[in-house]
C-alpha cells in the first residue's frame, strides 16, 4: 500500500486539522531572513513563518525560490545549499512508509520540486493521489530536484531503486501484509524488541531513541505481547532494564524469551527491533503495520 505525498500553500497549509499523527511528516518550507526583509516586511499581514516546532516528523528548512544565489539591492537571496539538499533527504528517509505534507509560501515551486523527487526516486513508496489534483505539480523549482538527487547519490552512490528480487520477504508491503494477516487472524503480535542500543543509550553515542520508544509504547497499548532482550546476565540489572522499560510506558511480558514454541533455542518473534538487527527497517515494517491495525 503506498503513501501519499501532498503539497500545500502557506495559506492552506494553516488551515490543516490533525497534524499530530505519528503516520505523517512534514516539510516546511519558508523563504530566508534576506527575503522576508525584502519582499515581506513591507506588507503589513503578510507572513511566512514555520508553524510547528522541528521534530523527527517536522522538517523546517529556509530557502528562497531561485535557481542561483541572488543579489539585488543589497539583499542576497539564496537558493538550496546542498547540506539542505542532505538535510531533506535524510529526513525523507527517516521518515519512509508516512504520508509527507510539504507546503512552501505559493505551493507551486520550492514544495513541488520536493514532491517531484519523492515520487521519482521512491516509487515502491510513493505515487501521484488525488489529493493533488487541485495544485498539480506544473512548476516544480528544477535546482532543488537537481539538488536533492545529487544528495541522494552521495548518498547511496547510485538512483534510488527498491530491489525487486524474487525471495518473498524482501518485499516491504509483504512485509506488512504478513505481519496484519497474523494480527487479524490471531488477535495478537509477538514482538521482540532489544534494550541497548534500541531503547536506550547505553553507550553513550548520543541521538534520538524516542522514535522506536513511542512504537514500542504503541504496540503496548494495542496490547501486542512484548518480549524484551537483553545479553544482560546479572538478575539486578536485568530487572532494572525491565523496570526501566516499563516506567517509559513499554510493557515487558517476557524477558529472553517468547510466548510461543518456549521449547526452542531461538525464541520466536513476529517482529524483532534491534539495533544489530536491521532496526531501520523493520522500524518501518512495524510502523505501518500499526497505522493499518489502528486504522481498522
Amino acid at each position: 500500500m503506498k503513501r501519499k505525498v501532498i503539497v500545500y500553500s502557506e495559506e492552506d497549509f494553516k488551515k490543516l486539522e490533525n497534524l499530530d499523527r505519528l503516520d505523517q511528516a512534514i516539510i516546511s518550507i519558508c523563504c530566508t531572513g534576506e527575503c522576508r526583509k525584502y519582499y515581506l516586511e513591507p506588507k503589513k499581514g503578510k507572513t511566512d513563518n514555520h508553524i510547528y516546532k522541528s521534530s523527527y516528523r517536522v522538517l523546517n528548512i529556509d530557502f528562497d525560490d531561485l535557481n542561483v544565489d541572488l543579489n539585488y539591492k543589497g539583499h542576497l537571496f539564496r537558493t538550496i545549499t546542498e547540506e539542505q539538499a542532505l538535510e531533506i533527504v535524510n529526513f525523507i528517509e527517516l521518515n519512509i512508509g508516512k504520508d509527507f505534507i510539504i507546503h512552501c509560501g505559493a505551493g507551486k515551486s520550492r514544495s513541488q520540486g520536493v514532491f517531484r523527487f519523492i515520487i521519482e526516486s521512491y516509487p515502491e513508496y510513493y505515487e501521484e493521489t488525488i489529493e493533488n489534483k487541485d495544485n498539480p505539480c506544473l512548476t516544480p523549482n528544477i535546482e532543488v530536484i537537481r539538488k536533492l538527487k545529487e544528495a541522494y547519490r552521495k548518498i547511496h552512490g547510485t538512483a534510488f531503486s527498491e530491489p525487486r528480487l524474487e525471495h518473498p520477504w524482501f518485499d516491504f508491503n509483504n512485509q506488512v501484509e504478513r505481519l496484519l494477516k497474523t494480527w487479524n487472524e490471531k488477535g495478537n503480535l509477538v514482538v521482540g524488541f532489544d534494550f541497548d542500543g534500541t531503547i536506550y543509550d547505553t553507550n553513550k553515542i548520543g541521538g534520538d531513541f524516542s522514535r522506536v520508544i513511542e512504537l514500542l509504547k504503541e504496540c503496548s497499548r494495542l496490547g501486542m505481547k512484548m518480549c524484551l532482550l537483553t545479553a544482560e546476565q546479572i538478575p539486578d540489572k536485568i530487572l532494572w532494564k525491565r523496570d526501566y522499560a516499563e516506567s517509559i510506558g513499554i510493557s515487558v511480558g517476557w524477558v529472553n524469551e517468547s510466548p510461543l514454541m518456549p521449547g526452542t533455542k531461538k525464541p520466536y518473534f513476529n517482529i524483532l527491533l534491534d539495533d544489530r538487527a536491521g532496526l531501520p527497517y523493520t522500524f518501518k515494517v512495524l510502523s505501518e503495520v500499526v497505522r493499518l491495525i489502528k486504522a481498522q
